[in-house]
Order: structure tokens, then C-alpha cells, then sequence
């Protein structure tokens, strides 16, 4: 997940919203770091913990969303797992 973090950067907040994780969640990483990079590892983080709809899956799909349009993401760190 840090490799996804350094990747992708300020659009942690679009992917949290693909992930189904609460704006309430996405207040509370953004006021409690200040790089995009590490607000990204936190949230991503923080959906780990979410439950069975965590997937490799579920990611490459919301990497791939027409919003987030990060298909090159999806084939460096999802596919094929």
C-alpha cells in the first residue's frame, strides 16, 4: 500500500470517496498529516481495516473508475495478484 501512496499522491481524497470510506474518516486523515503521500498510506490504511470487502479487487476497480482514470496504477501494483 505505501508503493500505491507514493504513486498516487493529492488524489488519495477521490479514491477514499471509490473506496466507500466516510468524509468524516478523510476529515480526520487530512487534518492529521500533511503530505498527500502519507494521508494516502494512512487512508488506505484505515480501509485495510474495513473488513471483506477489502480486495486487491476493490482497489483495481476504484483505481480504474472513470473519476480516478489511474489505470497504469492498477497494472503496476494489482494486477495479476
Amino acid at each position: 500500500m505505501f508503493r500505491v501512496s507514493l504513486d498516487l499522491g493529492h488524489q488519495w481524497e477521490m479514491l477514499g470517496k471509490l473506496l466507500g470510506l466516510a468524509e468524516s474518516v478523510q476529515t480526520l486523515v487530512d487534518l492529521d498529516e500533511s503530505d498527500d503521500q502519507l494521508k494516502c498510506f494512512k487512508m488506505l490504511m484505515i480501509w485495510l481495516r474495513g473488513g471483506r470487502s477489502v480486495t486487491f479487487e476493490t482497489l483495481g476497480k476504484a483505481l480504474m473508475d472513470r473519476e480516478m482514470k489511474r489505470d497504469d496504477l492498477f497494472l503496476k501494483h494489482c494486477k495479476g495478484i
